[in-house]
Formats: structure tokens, sequence, C-alpha cells
């Protein structure tokens, strides 16, 4: 159970990407690794054309897509819908129930942007929206509580993607922002980062203590490795995914 949890993320073949290839090139090598769930970035879409591609491959291989934007929901006031709309329904069109967005920077939230984001996420069958915390220097736990809570409390249903090593670039500490947070946690995004140098790392190689934060969540939550795994990425996430799945299996054999 614990290897159904498990996404990858697109940005563990970043090296790859860069020079040239598409996240359709690595469908075939995660199924042989057994993975079930993906999230795609948009930001790793060359064409929106890719799209439906993407979607006929998952349905061939049995996969889950996930759609990750790299645009904030808020940047003083909620995004326009038109942008709200497109990048919904362009979830739509992947065959992803979960969208996530950078949460961004608030003053208030207005119950009518809360009922808003509401009524597009129906719209187009999104059901599982999620803000998560960035690496800019407002993306405090404390901030992502105050407008997860708000945007709830308004109307909308809304969850936190919990960023493992962004709290780092934030000078703060994420076994406690796992326990301020995990009221609103729904899906994990797993990275180690050096303390020193702000390095994004492999398993075990940074300051991190993943089992701790995970630890804090229900076993069964949806954890994605997202970090580039190199120039051999998938030896290297094959490695990876049993680093992961050990952690959890431990959590999991402490709560039985």
């Amino acid at each position: 159970m614990t290897k159904e949890t498990i996404v990858v993320n697109m940005l563990v073949f970043d090296v790859l990407v860069k020079e040239g290839k598409k996240q359709l090139d690595f469908f075939e090598g995660l199924f042989q690794l057994g993975i079930k769930k993906i999230e795609i970035r948009r930001d790793y879409i060359q064409d929106l054309h890719e799209i439906k591609e993407l979607k006929n491959a998952a349905e061939q291989y049995g996969f889950e897509l996930l759609y990750s934007v790299p645009d904030l929901l808020y940047t003083g006031q909620m995004m326009k819908e038109a942008d709200l709309r497109s990048y919904a329904k362009e979830a739509y069109e992947l065959g992803a129930k979960h969208l996530k967005f950078g949460a961004g920077y608030f003053e208030d939230v207005l119950t009518e942007e809360a009922q808003t984001l509401e009524k597009v996420m129906k719209e187009y069958g999104i059901t599982h929206f999620t803000i998560e915390n960035g690496q800019e220097s407002y993306a405090t736990a404390e901030k992502l509580n105050q407008l997860c809570t708000q945007l709830i409390e308004k109307g909308a249903t809304v969850s936190v993607t919990f960023d493992t090593g962004n709290f780092m670039y934030v000078h703060e500490d994420p076994v406690e922002n796992a326990e301020l947070l995990k009221k609103h946690v729904t899906y994990v995004h797993v990275k180690d980062v050096k303390m020193t140098t702000f390095q994004m790392t492999l398993l075990g190689e940074g300051d991190i203590s993943i089992r701790e934060i995970l630890s804090t969540f229900p076993s069964d939550i949806n954890t994605a490795i997202e970090y580039p795994c190199g120039k051999d990425p998938m030896k290297r996430l094959k490695e990876e995914i049993a680093k992961l799945t050990n952690i959890k299996t431990e959590i999991e054999s402490t709560l039985r």
C-alpha cells in the first residue's frame, strides 16, 4: 500500500527536460518502476497540445495525473477568474482532479473570491485543490495557515501542499510547521536541503528530518518525490523510491 501513495513530480527529470525531453518520454520508465501517480508540471509543457497526449498515455498506462501550475493564487488579491478558469480547464483536459498553485501573498480574502474559486473548481471537476508554500520571504507557515483558513471559512474547498524543503528558504523549521499546518495538509512534496548552502539533495543527504515530518501526517497521505535526480534519473529514482518507501513503512509499523 505504501508505494501507492508515492507520487513522482516531473522535477525528477529536470536535467533531461532542459535538454529537450518531454514529460511523456518518461511514462514508460515510470510504469516499469511501478509508479501509479505522476505530477505533471505546467512549466515543462512545451506546447499545450501535449495535454491530450499526456492524458491518453496516462489512460494507457493506468496513471493518475496531478497538475502543478507555477502561478500564485494570490498576489495581494486573487488571480483573475479568467486565468483560474484557464488552468482548471487544462487540468480537466489532462484528466487531473488534483490542481496545485503556489499560495502567494494576500491582505484579506473576499467572500466573492472564495466563492469564485469554489465555483470554477466544481465546474471543471477539480476535487482536490491545494496551495503550496514557496521559497519567497513572505511564504511563512503562519501566512499559509491564515490564507487557507480564510478561504475555507468563506466557502472554498482548499487544502495545503506541504513542501518539506521550501520552509528552509524562509528560515523556518519544517518539523514545527508540519505541526502547525497539519489540519490543512493533504499532500506532501518531499525534498531534502542542506542548511548551509540551501542546495537540494537526495533523501538523507540534507538537514531535514523527513521521517519526523511525515510522522505528523496520516500514513496514507500522497507524498511526491520532488527534486532533480541527475543525468540517469530512472536509476536514481529507483533508489529514492526505495528510501521513501522504507521511511513510510517504518512510520506505518509504529502506528500498528
